[in-house]
């Protein structure tokens, strides 16, 4: 399902995508709900970008969008921007272009950030993207991801992988 969230318009059709961001996005707010409770109205979504503008788009505007309405969050979709595009490690002999980000301090400093990722391996995406957040003033970060690769599994422990984290949580 997670791949269909992806969406590569070459392998995934529009409707695969709606439906995998149906199915994600109610787990995603009963999963912060429980966790964050009321806080969850204080909180602002932001999606770690893809690796192209194009990509980051089809991935996670309208799932932003939905889950935001549903929980109450404020949408940080449009409070990180990529500035040069990346390439993937695993389609380049694990030598992939890392992305280039931009932050709008302005919008994130003081306030609790809830970053949310596709797939987990090791963590080192969400650990990075939070350095960046509380770099440009986030408050306080807590990181959800919606799946954790199958070779690592025995590497985390999938309900608390970011140890340096209040709370995070994989689906």
């Amino acid at each position: 399902m997670i791949w269909n969230l992806k969406y590569d318009r070459n392998h995934i059709t529009a409707a695969e995508h709606l439906r995998a961001v149906n199915f994600f996005v109610p787990k995603v707010v009963e999963t912060l709900s429980l966790i964050l409770g009321d806080g969850l109205k204080d909180c602002v979504l932001m999606c770690i970008p893809a690796k192209t503008v194009h990509g980051n788009e089809l991935r996670w505007k309208d799932f932003s969008r939905a889950v935001c309405k549903e929980s109450g969050m404020e949408n940080g979709y449009g409070y990180v921007s990529i500035l040069s595009e990346g390439t993937q490690k695993h389609l380049h002999l694990g030598r992939g272009k890392d992305v280039e980000l931009s932050f709008d301090r302005e919008e994130i400093a003081g306030k609790y950030i809830v970053i949310c990722d596709d797939i987990c391996s090791y963590g080192k995406t969400m650990k990075t993207f939070y350095r960046k957040l509380l770099e440009n003033g986030a408050r306080d970060c807590v990181g959800i991801t919606l799946g954790i690769t199958t070779h690592c599994l025995q590497r985390v422990e999938p309900i608390c992988i970011y140890k340096s984290y209040r709370k995070s949580i994989c689906l």
